[in-house]
């Protein structure tokens, strides 16, 4: 069995994501602690690009390791620093049927795992371990096709909280979610 037990499904619908065995993923999570300071950035969104991002590592290796994000299908698309010297993330998912709620457009629980996870990201850019305080979504609009794009930006990082502002937007860029998620630092 690999590290996300029975899913299901072929490997395709599982992302391409290789079975890890425990083991290995242990020895994936100290490569990505040495990764962790590196100053390599991933950007635009573009696959060719290295996959190498602060603190998260190898971004491919990052998500097939979040249970969450490998069932869900979603992928780390960029991490950028911004003009302010913090970082904003972003992630998406394309719609499979899987995703739909019973009116068959996107399930609301989805476009706030996509927030939850991007705001994670982008607390843990400055090397610390965070995780979910609080988080307030509005839910403005859906869609019920294509590709959901979820945008993290820090508000202010404190010593122990950071608070972010995500934005969820579809592939023609219509905001389907307005987000504010606090995330708390762990203590090592």
């Amino acid at each position: 069995s690999d590290v996300f037990g029975n899913m299901g499904g072929s490997k395709r619908e599982r992302g391409n994501f290789p079975a890890l065995s425990f083991a290995v993923s242990i020895g994936i999570i100290e490569k990505i602690r040495q990764i962790i300071r590196a100053k390599c950035l991933y950007g635009k969104g573009e696959r060719d690009m290295e996959r190498i991002l602060p603190i998260i590592g190898d971004a491919d290796v990052y998500a097939a390791n979040n249970p969450f994000m490998a069932h869900n299908h979603i992928e780390i698309t960029r991490i950028d620093r911004e003009e302010d010297g913090d970082y904003c993330a972003e992630v998406r998912v394309v719609l499979r049927p899987e995703s739909m709620n019973l009116h068959g457009a996107v399930h609301g629980g989805l476009l706030y795992g996509l927030a939850d996870c991007v705001a994670g990201i982008a607390a843990r850019c400055d090397g610390n371990d965070y995780v979910t305080q609080s988080a307030h979504v509005n839910f403005l609009r859906n869609t019920k096709q294509g590709v959901v794009y979820a945008l993290a930006r820090v508000v202010r990082r404190g010593r122990h909280m950071v608070v972010l502002h995500v934005a969820i937007r579809d592939a023609e860029d219509r905001l389907l979610a307005d987000c504010a998620v606090d995330m708390m630092r762990m203590e090592t």
